[in-house]
């Protein structure tokens, strides 16, 4: 697609045509119909678009232009919200498992202390 995209389209598409192109294909980004992974496909096809309007200084609208970039700044797409999520779920699995560790070792310290004390008596 990244192929199509860059040479077969470029070498026949005027200016205009590219950027409706842009704007038709974040368009179809918003609909709510897209399942995860079409959103993902369709945010790549964005991503190359974008890449090569400013590789090839075709000038986007300023709109469009700040509408694209804001959507690979924010925390908004699918793949930076699944590795946000994934994170977050090591940090707190991390988490108890440190406590179930500190857990055992308070046990072992209280069982030995135990010990000790029936054997002094």
């Amino acid at each position: 697609m990244e192929r199509y995209v860059t040479e077969t389209v470029m070498s026949i598409t005027r200016q205009p045509v590219f950027v409706q192109l842009l704007q038709g294909v974040f368009r179809v980004y918003h609909c709510n119909w897209l399942n995860p992974a079409q959103k993902h496909s369709v945010e790549g096809c964005i991503k190359v678009l974008s890449d090569v309007a400013k590789s090839r200084a075709i000038a986007i609208p300023v709109d469009l232009d700040s509408q694209v970039n804001n959507l690979f700044v924010k925390p908004n797409n699918v793949v930076q919200k699944t590795l946000l999520n994934w994170k977050q779920s090591a940090k707190n699995t991390s988490r108890r498992e440190s406590g179930l560790s500190a857990s055992k070792d308070y046990r072992n310290i209280i069982e030995k202390l135990q010990v000790g004390i029936k054997t002094c008596i």
